[in-house]
């Protein structure tokens, strides 16, 4: 009976600990899915910048020619 009673106390320990860990891990988790729902609006930012940029970088080549031209 004591042998019982000793692993019963045991599996409480033990249940106790996890319960524990479960919810650490699972505080990890809700901050993990913030930061990679805000990583991915940055991403989405991002890409509209470079869309831009890219947009904008035939004018460069214009500039860049016509001062060539210039000069020559």
């Amino acid at each position: 009976m004591q042998d019982q009673i000793a692993s019963l106390k045991d599996a409480e320990q033990k249940l106790k600990a996890e319960t524990a860990k479960v919810k650490r891990l699972e505080t990890e988790r809700d901050a993990l899915l913030v930061k990679n729902t805000n990583l991915n609006s940055d991403l989405k930012k991002a890409e509209v910048y470079k869309e831009k940029y890219y947009k904008l970088t035939k004018y460069k080549w214009i500039v860049w020619g016509l001062g060539v031209w210039i000069l020559v």
